[in-house]
């Protein structure tokens, strides 16, 4: 959300881009198991 670019510049600022893409790659795998696991099958409407 909002704050990605706030801890993005942070990282960046204090400890180079690795970190930062760590951080990136952290919250994608996050958002990728919660729809794998919370949000299950997807079916047709109508």
């Amino acid at each position: 959300g909002i704050t990605v670019p706030l801890v993005v510049g942070y990282l960046a600022q204090d400890y180079g881009f690795a970190p930062a893409l760590v951080y990136i790659s952290v919250i994608a795998l996050v958002g990728a198991l919660s729809y794998i696991l919370l949000v299950g099958d997807v079916k047709r409407v109508g």
